[in-house]
């Protein structure tokens, strides 16, 4: 896995935020557990715990993308029918003036000669404007390229979603440590902790559609500016 700005921005720090309750039990459970096997074998009692944290981490990198995108993404933006980039091109959307789609429509058309649908093409075929519109974009994102403030924003929405799937983990996670510092491996400190960590990811749950939107909306517009102000 390559860890560039993208990586560590929106995927690493979604998953280290996520992992306190794999630390919790960690500590409070499989070490003391674990702790005196791991002496034996390997003669430093840490290596236990550096090699559950970074399987940890990695499992919630990989995770908060398998749940984030169809549970969360695919379903605020209907499979991605819906998504920003699509709607502010169109005239039916009222984020930006019909001058300023019509601007970019233009920018669209004189750079990969291809016409995207009028006011009133649209008004008579919805399902097409969207799909040529979605065709296009690959094009935009391409001409835009690597472009440091679309990055920035792409870097702050994709944490957002990466945040949403890791954090379901962490409520799965933090209602296990609850059952089991509370029924079986009694420990207050753990469970007041995983209480705690049940509530804050949970809440985290609830608010991270609309989180979600607003940082996809801020995405799309800079996208879409720089791209009609030709910063690339």
């Amino acid at each position: 896995m390559k860890f560039d700005r993208y990586t560590i921005g929106a995927r690493l720090f979604p998953a280290m935020l996520s992992s306190v309750p794999f630390f919790v039990l960690s500590y409070y459970y499989i070490t003391p557990k674990v702790g005196d096997f791991v002496t034996v074998v390997s003669d430093y009692a840490w290596t236990g715990d550096i090699t559950i944290t970074v399987a940890g981490i990695f499992l919630l990198m990989q995770a908060s993308r398998w749940i984030s995108k169809p549970f969360f993404e695919d379903r605020i933006f209907n499979k991605g029918k819906n998504l920003p980039t699509t709607n502010f091109l169109l005239f039916s959307d009222d984020y930006y003036s019909n001058d300023h789609t019509q601007q970019i429509h233009s920018k669209i058309s004189a750079d990969f000669s291809i016409n995207l649908h009028t006011e009133r093409e649209e008004a008579e075929d919805l399902v097409g404007a969207r799909q040529r519109i979605k065709e296009v974009i690959s094009l935009v994102r391409n001409a835009v390229g690597d472009n440091g403030l679309v990055l920035q924003h792409n870097i702050e929405y994709a944490f957002a979603r990466n945040l949403t799937g890791a954090a379901v983990v962490a409520v799965v996670v933090s209602l296990l440590n609850i059952g089991l510092f509370y029924f079986i491996e009694q420990n207050s400190a753990a469970f007041t902790i995983s209480v705690v960590t049940f509530c804050l990811y949970g809440v985290y749950i609830l608010l991270g559609s609309k989180i979600m939107k607003y940082l996809g909306n801020n995405y799309a517009d800079v996208f879409l500016n720089e791209y009609l102000n030709g910063r690339s």
